[in-house]
């Protein structure tokens, strides 16, 4: 059985999350899919999620009033600001070339103001994700610095101690 079945499945018992979940999923193993983008704003919709459902048919073909809607909580939710709204999209819409778009979705994008944040994403996002990385690592670096200081401290104390106690004792 599929991923949509099983999610399908989950919607029938009412289980929004794990269908979301598992829609979610599969949407990143298989990678931009407009069809799919367009099940999840529809599945967080019927959840009473509409800015998570913005999110999903942001750069999907879903149209209408609703849709736009939702859109706009997720917009609100992100203060209206691009690169906050691009760095929430999911990643399939960040890395996807902007020709996989349809055009409803291009048209919503350009409107909104997102279309030369999501383009600059590509390189952006990867070289803030490459210096983030490179933060954590000396972050990382440091702690095992200390760690070593303090073990050498300590082994220098005991080696003094046990020496002063071999002399004086």
């Amino acid at each position: 059985m599929s991923a949509i079945e099983r999610a399908e499945q989950d919607v029938e018992r009412g289980d929004y999350g794990m269908a979301r979940v598992r829609l979610a999923s599969y949407l990143n193993a298989k990678g931009y899919d407009a069809d799919m983008l367009n099940r999840l704003g529809q599945i967080s919709f019927e959840m009473h999620d509409p800015s998570q459902a913005g999110r999903y048919w942001l750069a999907s073909s879903a149209d209408g009033e609703h849709v736009e809607q939702a859109v706009a909580a997720f917009m609100d939710r992100m203060g209206k600001d691009s690169r906050s709204a691009v760095s929430r999209l999911p990643r399939v819409v960040r890395e996807a070339p902007t020709g996989a778009l349809p055009p409803v979705a291009k048209d919503r994008l350009r409107r909104l103001g997102l279309d030369e944040a999501l383009s600059k994403w590509g390189a952006e996002g990867r070289t803030l994700q490459a210096k983030e990385l490179g933060r954590v690592g000396k972050l990382i670096l440091i702690l095992v610095f200390a760690v070593l200081c303090l073990v050498g401290c300590i082994v220098v104390c005991t080696g003094v101690w046990t020496i002063s106690d071999w002399l004086f004792n």
